[in-house]
């Protein structure tokens, strides 16, 4: 900027030596001579003489008709070519570059009148006059997909409430485009004041920014839509109710799903190797344990946000669970909703095989039998009195002998830390809110052995599962015609679909989610070709002087941000820096995936496959074994009505697949190739952590 202020103010002639020109990293475009610094005199002398032999020989040319000047404004805009290059727009494209890529770009323009010799047009800021710039986008005719670049189609880019949109408003080449279009995109453009190389006068120069990094929205924009009528997207669903959706629900399910694709990955064997039933008894187990730590660490952040969600909007059952408010002070549906989480019980059976980390079916001891039962009791006087379980009757029982050495003497989590209901659960998880946001460690209380081993003290000091791989974990209860036809997986993911609907008919009315939803359409895949045309307004003219747009400038392309001839080719794609659960929730899940009914069904047949699967598939006999069959069709449901999904990731894909590339280098390509260190580096960052001190 300091540049083009510095050319302004000494050599205005030379500006055109700035003009964008096409380049590419491999041949960037060659940057102008600086500024000289001239004497004042010198130059305004030269610039006059050149510029009267200029005049002076159009004129001499023209004596006969002198009169009639547009000859001689002809020959004068002979001698001052708009500089664009002359070669065709379709082999070598102008290509305006991101801020990211190094490149900025302005929009300049005179505010003038097409007469030469005229001073420059004032604007009257006190009339409200103004200038800006609109950028247009060219497509090709509805009607002729292929058809030359001159013969496109001219589009006003205009928001919408919902929406943005380009509108056709004409041929490009046609009149129609040197209109405004109600409702169009204006970008400011702002002044530079510069001395006249002649006279000393002050002139100015209007300029723009152009927002190359708005590439995205511009193509993503649908073209001709109806700004105002979509709004399908968030429809009746508010702020509230979009964030339950996105913390709780959407978590829920998919630690339901992983309990489900860790029971069938535990529950399969191989008939090409021994039928060791101990062996496959004990990885089974195995399995199990890992499963269950895994599972309740999403658990516990499931409950967190689930105890912070009805703390902030539902503060009157909130309290009802701290016991602050009496429950017949509650209205129908929150008395409905306190029940329901009171009535969402723990098992015995699971709370047993939580704490002693293998199976009831397994040969049990005596003190581990009588735990047993102890807890099938408590489980059954639990769904009679809901709450009536606190922690001081099971340390009271605790103290009498039961369970002091199931799973061991010294293990943290004995019985004493189960909780019984939904509502304990979202108790506990509140007064462990600290320790969960800062813990970084992996959550494991057996070793490979089965051995309890010693915990971080930063995770909770209570269990409960909101899934499990073996058990039917703790589900609220949904009635039985809402289940008619579903499988088990189906089933509890209705449930928790009935308990979301019930905190959302609470929920008091608020503004739609536009900020969350996903709103970026599909790009449009045809070549982005723009041009960008500046705007005087002077509204209080009237009707009969609009505003006046200008003639289109040189046509131009956008880069996206990976493109191939960006200048700049270093690229830092940022890893994850948090990794922890507490860390990885925080990201807004705003990466999506379009899946078709029948990529769905696909999907779903596909996860219920192993590692092992795949590697037995690709060995020779006799390990060999085919694929299983994981059945086809689509994703349907209860009624046989067929259905797509939209997948929304909270990492953007470039991520992963960066992460996934860079594991392979470090950890495959270095072994094999030993030349990879000297292309590959990382370099150590003092004081990037994850999570802060």
């Amino acid at each position: 900027m300091q540049e083009y202020i510095g050319i302004l103010g000494s050599e205005p002639e030379r500006l055109d030596e700035w003009v964008a020109q096409p380049e590419t990293w491999r041949a960037p475009m060659a940057s102008p001579n600086p500024p000289q610094a001239e004497t004042p005199e010198v130059s305004r002398v030269a610039f006059l003489f050149d510029k009267t032999y200029r005049l002076a020989s159009a004129r001499k040319l023209q004596l006969p008709m002198a009169i009639n000047l547009q000859p001689v404004k002809g020959a004068f805009r002979k001698q001052h070519p708009v500089p664009v290059s002359t070669v065709a727009d379709e082999q070598l494209p102008l290509k305006l570059f991101q801020p990211a890529q190094k490149r900025h770009y302005l929009v300049a323009a005179s505010l003038i009148c097409e007469q030469p010799g005229l001073p420059d047009c004032v604007l009257q800021l006190t009339r409200q006059e103004k200038v800006s710039f609109v950028v247009r986008r060219l497509l090709p005719p509805e009607d002729n997909a292929s058809a030359p670049l001159e013969q496109w189609e001219e589009y006003a880019f205009v928001s919408g409430p919902k929406q943005n949109s380009w509108r056709r408003i004409g041929t490009h080449d046609g009149a129609v485009p040197r209109r405004l279009v109600a409702g169009e995109e204006q970008l400011p453009m702002f002044p530079v004041s510069f001395a006249h190389k002649v006279c000393g006068d002050s002139r100015k120069l209007f300029n723009g920014t152009i927002p190359v990094g708005r590439r995205e929205q511009w193509v993503g924009a649908e073209v001709g839509a109806d700004a105002v009528a979509d709004d399908s997207l968030s429809a009746g669903r508010s702020v509230a109710a979009t964030l339950l959706q996105a913390d709780v629900v959407a978590p829920w399910k998919l630690l339901l799903e992983q309990a489900e694709f860790k029971k069938n990955g535990a529950d399969k064997n191989f008939s090409n190797f021994g039928a060791d039933a101990t062996a496959q008894a004990r990885e089974r187990k195995r399995l199990l344990r890992s499963a269950r730590d895994a599972l309740q660490t999403g658990a516990w952040y499931v409950l967190l946000d689930l105890a912070r969600f009805i703390g902030q909007h539902l503060p009157d059952v909130w309290q009802a669970l701290e016991g602050e408010r009496e429950f017949s002070s509650l209205n129908g549906g929150e008395q409905a909703l306190v029940t329901t989480l009171n009535n969402t019980a723990l098992a015995g059976e699971l709370g047993w095989e939580l704490v002693a980390g293998k199976p009831t079916a397994e040969a049990l001891t005596d003190a581990e039998r009588n735990l047993l039962e102890l807890l099938q009791i408590l489980a059954w006087w639990n769904q009679g009195n809901p709450g009536a379980i606190d922690d001081d009757l099971l340390e009271l029982l605790y103290g009498l002998g039961w369970g002091h050495n199931i799973p061991s003497a010294g293990a943290p989590y004995k019985f004493t830390t189960l909780k019984w209901t939904l509502s304990d659960a979202l108790l506990a998880a509140a007064d462990a809110e600290q320790g969960l946001e800062a813990v970084d460690t992996t959550f494991i209380r057996f070793n490979e052995g089965g051995a309890p081993i010693s915990v971080d003290d930063q995770w909770p000091d209570f269990i409960f599962p909101l899934a499990d791989p073996d058990r039917d974990a703790p589900m609220p209860a949904v009635a039985d015609s809402e289940l008619h036809g579903l499988n088990g997986l189906e089933r509890k993911q209705t449930a928790v679909d009935a308990l979301a609907e019930m905190i959302e008919a609470l929920l008091p009315p608020g503004e739609p989610a536009d900020e969350l939803m996903d709103r970026v359409p599909v790009g449009d895949m045809r070549e982005a070709w723009f041009v960008i045309r500046c705007v005087y307004e002077r509204p209080h003219c009237g009707p009969l002087f609009p505003a006046l747009v200008s003639a289109a400038t040189q046509k131009f392309q956008m880069a996206p941000f990976f493109d191939p001839d960006a200048p700049a080719r270093p690229v830092r794609i940022p890893m994850p820096l948090d990794i922890s659960p507490a860390g990885l929730r925080k990201y807004q899940k705003n990466t999506g995936f379009v899946i078709s009914d029948m990529l769905c069904g696909k999907i779903k047949g596909i996860r219920k496959m192993s590692f092992a699967d795949l590697v037995l598939s690709v060995l020779p006999w006799p390990f060999h074994k085919d694929l299983p069959d994981t059945g086809g069709g689509t994703c349907r449901d209860s009624g046989g009505n067929g259905f797509g999904m939209i997948c929304s990731l909270s990492i953007p894909i470039v991520t992963l697949c960066a992460l996934i590339l860079m594991m392979i280098m470090v950890a495959l390509f270095d072994l094999v190739f030993r030349w990879m260190p000297y292309l590959f580096t990382c370099l150590p960052i003092p004081g990037l952590k994850g999570k802060k001190a």
